[in-house]
């Protein structure tokens, strides 16, 4: 049974996508932007940097208070 799952895994390009998540991720982390987002993380925390990279986008969590989805905890989930 493993090896039907694993040959299934295999046919829908696993093995490609496991070996080209590192060598993005590393090209990634070392642009300008990736560098940049990363000191801004360390020197004025994490929020600060999602924010300042995701408000070019108009990312929800940018828009006003009414527009942005709802945690769980406000839906009684």
């Amino acid at each position: 049974m493993k090896l039907i799952v694993n040959q299934v895994y295999d046919n829908m390009g696993l093995q490609s996508t496991q070996t080209l998540g590192p060598i993005l991720d590393g090209i990634m982390r070392n642009t300008p932007e990736g560098r940049d987002f990363v000191r801004v993380a360390k020197e004025q925390g994490i929020k600060t940097a999602v924010t300042m990279r995701d408000a070019p986008f108009n990312d929800y969590s940018q828009a006003p208070k009414d527009q942005q989805p709802r945690k769980r905890s406000e839906l009684g989930l």
